[in-house]
């Protein structure tokens, strides 16, 4: 299963730069400015100055062959780390071969550093700083290059893969880190709430139609009966089974409001760029979209992902509050 944080956003002080189109991304102060060349470089430097630019690039190792397994960006680094003027050093499972020199363009004096940070897969992230000579001890200058041991231990993929040991098994699982987009988050106003009672009640009369032993009045709900009611309906050849939209607001509600009760989540709004949706949020800041989640899984038709999802969702909580 694949699940998302896309819509995450990055604490106050910090922001998370993505490089590569997207595989992997950095974690920057946001005293400096970042921008993209056309061909994917990613600068960065201060506010106000261009005594300092760091560069970001990504190499990607291909074989020509597509039996022959690619070279790691790791080994890359390491075999060619003999050359003159390099030191090479090993950092968060990382290769890191750096270097230095001096160069004149456009009659200005600059000083020149490269690192070459090779990947455990089959990328190497390629970052320079060009440093004006005359501003080499300017207090930004000193700042920048003094962060840059932990802009390379922020280093992480886009893309994680992880399991869970739940009751009922493994669970594996990809966690896709996004690039953050703009967003309201508001409490639920007197129209959402009500949106939200009618079909909490309808989503309950839904699991009632596809499960006859269950009582709403009795039992309580459970990932279980999410999961059978829908499978039963995915698999169902009825001319008159409920809507895609009922399954999806009802039981993504009912499953919104499981997870408020037992992972103490809260009802919101998010509106971004791409419309509005209700979410459930950790008090961490951490932001679910169930009804979103039951309209993916009637496209992939998957089953069985109420559990998973939850128990996922539990995992992270867990894992934050742990911090």
């Amino acid at each position: 299963m694949i699940f998302g944080f896309n819509r995450c956003k990055s604490d106050k002080e910090f922001q998370d730069v993505f490089l590569g189109s997207g595989s992997y991304f950095i974690r920057i102060s946001k005293q400096y400015l970042t921008e993209e060349d056309e061909d994917g470089t990613v600068l960065l430097y201060p506010k106000g100055s261009e005594c300092i630019t760091l560069r970001f690039d990504i190499l990607i190792f291909e074989p020509k062959d597509n039996n022959v397994k690619p070279i790691t960006g790791y080994d890359f680094v390491v075999r060619n780390a003999d050359k003159k003027d390099t030191k090479l050093y090993f950092e968060n499972d990382f290769a890191i071969a750096f270097k230095e020199s001096t160069s004149i363009e456009n009659g200005t004096n600059l000083i020149m550093k490269f690192w070459e940070i090779g990947l455990q897969d089959n990328r190497t992230i390629i970052m320079s700083a060009t440093i004006l000579e005359k501003k080499q001890k300017d207090k930004r200058v000193k700042k920048l290059l003094a962060s840059i041991p932990d802009l390379i231990k922020s280093i992480e993929p886009a893309k994680i893969q992880g399991s869970v040991e739940t009751s009922s098994g493994i669970v594996n699982y990809t966690t896709t880190r996004q690039e953050p987009i703009d967003q309201k988050i508001t409490l639920l106003n007197d129209s959402d709430k009500e949106f939200i009672k009618n079909w909490l009640k309808n989503g309950k009369n839904i699991i009632q139609y596809y499960n006859p032993d269950y009582n709403q009045n009795q039992n309580d709900l459970t990932l279980e009966l999410l999961d059978s009611t829908f499978a039963t309906w995915i698999n169902s050849t009825q001319d008159d089974k409920f809507s895609s939209d009922s399954i999806a607001n009802g039981l993504g509600v009912v499953y919104g409001d499981l997870l408020s009760k037992e992972l103490n989540m809260t009802w919101v709004k998010v509106i971004d760029q791409y419309g509005e949706d209700y979410g459930v949020r950790a008090l961490d800041n951490f932001t679910s979209f169930p009804i979103s989640s039951v309209y993916k899984r009637i496209d992939s038709e998957e089953i069985g992902f109420f559990t998973n999802i939850y128990e996922m969702l539990k995992h992270t909580i867990e894992t934050r509050n742990e911090k």
